[in-house]
């Protein structure tokens, strides 16, 4: 509409536009980052603070309560730092997009009254575009502060994106209908620890 009233404000607002996408996407991208790396961090933890909760008897039998309690309140302000960072970056993300459109606003504001001067631009041409602009602005506004969220959800799914993957996934052995009728399980010198542990729960198990 406004490329129709006026060439150069349509310019204008285009470009607002473009700089409002390119300003979403760049802190969309960190937003994303950051929340995955605070998901990450966050099941790591809750495994972390289960197989404290499953060993708690080989814990406290050997006087270890302190040192897991240092690794969890460790981990607990590592996550709370990113998730610090995270709101950071989304309540940038917001503050930007807010000043680029109020900006923008001005910009299309001042732009029109000059063409009123020189006669190149009607009132009412103006007016009508200030109400366009208007509802514009309410509408992007509202639009834009969503991106960080979205972009948060978006974290979370890429730093989940190999577990439901490969929960889903749908392999030849899953849909094997050989079935084991006859025989046997034995367990000789097992030993297991869970992952991103170095402490053995099982150590030369025999079943």
């Amino acid at each position: 509409y406004t490329f129709t009233r006026s060439r150069a404000l349509g310019i204008c607002t285009t470009i607002i536009l473009l700089v409002l996408i390119a300003n979403g996407w760049f802190w969309g991208k960190e937003i994303g980052n950051v929340s995955s790396r605070r998901e990450g961090k966050y099941i790591y933890m809750v495994e972390k603070m289960n197989n404290n909760f499953n060993n708690l008897m080989s814990i406290y039998i050997n006087n270890k309560e302190d040192d897991a309690i240092s690794k969890n309140d460790e981990l607990n302000e590592e996550h709370t730092a990113l998730f610090e960072k995270e709101m950071q970056l989304s309540r940038d993300s917001n503050a930007y997009c807010t000043a680029i459109s109020i900006v923008g606003f001005a910009i299309i504001l001042c732009g029109g009254f000059i063409q009123v001067k020189r006669g190149t631009l009607s009132k009412i041409s103006l007016a009508s575009i200030v109400v366009v602009y208007v509802l514009y602005l309410q509408w992007s506004l509202e639009l834009f502060h969503e991106l960080p969220y979205l972009f948060r959800r978006y974290g979370i799914y890429k730093n989940s994106y190999a577990f439901v993957h490969n929960l889903f996934q749908q392999t030849d052995s899953l849909r094997s209908d050989f079935k084991i009728t006859r025989g046997t399980v034995e367990l000789r010198n097992v030993t297991f620890h869970y992952p991103r542990e170095t402490a053995n729960v099982l150590e030369k198990y025999n079943l």
